[in-house]
Parts: structure tokens; sequence; C-alpha cells
């Protein structure tokens, strides 16, 4: 159980990184970001 967890961890951080790196690439500010996604949150 808890290796699920942690590869559903490793996931979540290499969508953030891509993320930030798209989001960077668009120009957008960290603050742009994380407002994205808490408006997006589904957990």
């Amino acid at each position: 159980m808890t290796n699920q967890i942690t590869v559903k961890a490793e996931e979540d951080v290499q969508e953030w990184i891509s993320l930030m790196q798209h989001a960077k690439d668009l120009g957008l500010t960290i603050e742009e970001i994380q407002h994205f996604l808490l408006q997006n949150k589904t957990t």
C-alpha cells in the first residue's frame, strides 16, 4: 500500500515539474500557477 502512495506522489511531482516548465514557457508566474491549481484541485 505504501508503495502505491509513493508512486502516486512521484507521478504528482513529475506532473508538477512538467506543469511548471510548461507555465514558464508560457510566461506565467508561480502565483498564477498556484491560483490555477487551487481552482482545479479535485482532492
